[in-house]
Parts: structure tokens; C-alpha cells; sequence
């Protein structure tokens, strides 16, 4: 089967389409989930540039090495690092398009995981808040009473001293 490489689009003119698949596409050699990006050659003609990712590593200060294959086949070797300082071993001396996309998936995958951290905090705070009993208005104080007061304490101050 012979892979498409390109892309017809009306009604855009923009540089770049970042995309995820929702579905597989075997005349472009994708699958449902992955993450491609279009990019305008001429008029409305965009070509497709996807990336399959082989391996993922995780450094203990926060780099990230992919192990990548890109549309023709060819293996690279990407690093992102924590201070923005991003490495292709593909021939490019601008930013590439295998780092464009490694980096829009990697901050994907951040924010979900931030997401579901946020959210099973409000799950595990919000029983907490609900059912304390020391926190609902109706509970008496020390003394007994059902008021709460709180006690300013007053300062000595000096008498004016007239001349």
C-alpha cells in the first residue's frame, strides 16, 4: 500500500495544523491517537508530518530522551530538556518539526497528569471539609456558649500632657 505524503485543505492559510488523530488512517500511516502536524508546502497543499515514538526516557533532573522514527523511516534521537535547551539529532539547524511535536505531546501529557492529581486532591479534601465537626457553625466553644468571641487587648496609652 502506498502511503500518502500530502494533503489538500480549502479555506486556511495557516503554516501549521497540529493535529491528533481520532481515528486510524492507513493511507497516511497513522493511528487513532497520534499526534501530526500539517505543513503548508504551497497554496493549499500541506504535507504530513507524523512521528512514532519507540522509546521514552525520563532522567532524574527532568530531561526526556525519545528514541523516534518519522514518516520515512528514518531513526532520531530527541532530547527536551528542563531549561528549553531541545536536541534533534536530524539534520535541521532550526527547531524541527520532531521536537514541535514531542514537545506539544509531552505538555499534553503533563497537563492530564496535573488534571487527575488536581482532581483526586478535591476528591480526597472535599469528605475532609464536609464532615469535620469542629468546623460547622453550630458546635460550642470552650466555654459553652454558641458565640464566638474574640478578645482585643487594649493597649495602655499615655494621657496627653498639657503645658
Amino acid at each position: 500500500m502506498d502511503v500518502k505524503k500530502t494533503v489538500e485543505i480549502e479555506f486556511t492559510n495557516a503554516k501549521r495544523i497540529k493535529c491528533t488523530a481520532k481515528q486510524d488512517m492507513p493511507e497516511y500511516d497513522i493511528v487513532a491517537g497520534q499526534r501530526f502536524h500539517l505543513v503548508r508546502i504551497s497554496g493549499n497543499t500541506y504535507e504530513v508530518k507524523a512521528i512514532t515514538v519507540n522509546a521514552r526516557n525520563t532522567y532524574k533532573n527532568g530531561d526526556v530522551r525519545f528514541e523516534i522514527i518519522n514518516n520515512d523511516g528514518t531513526p532520531y534521537v530527541s532530547y527536551l530538556h528542563r531549561d528549553g535547551k531541545h536536541q534533534c539529532t536530524c539534520k535541521s539547524s532550526k527547531r524541527c518539526y520532531h521536537l514541535t511535536i514531542l514537545i506539544d505531546t509531552e505538555n499534553a501529557r503533563l497537563a492530564k497528569l496535573r488534571a487527575e492529581k488536581m482532581a483526586r486532591q478535591a476528591i480526597v479534601a472535599a469528605p475532609i471539609v464536609a464532615h469535620n465537626p469542629s468546623m460547622s457553625a453550630n458546635t460550642s466553644t470552650l466555654t459553652g456558649s454558641n458565640e464566638f468571641h474574640l478578645l482585643k487587648p487594649t493597649l495602655p496609652t499615655k494621657q496627653p500632657v498639657h503645658a
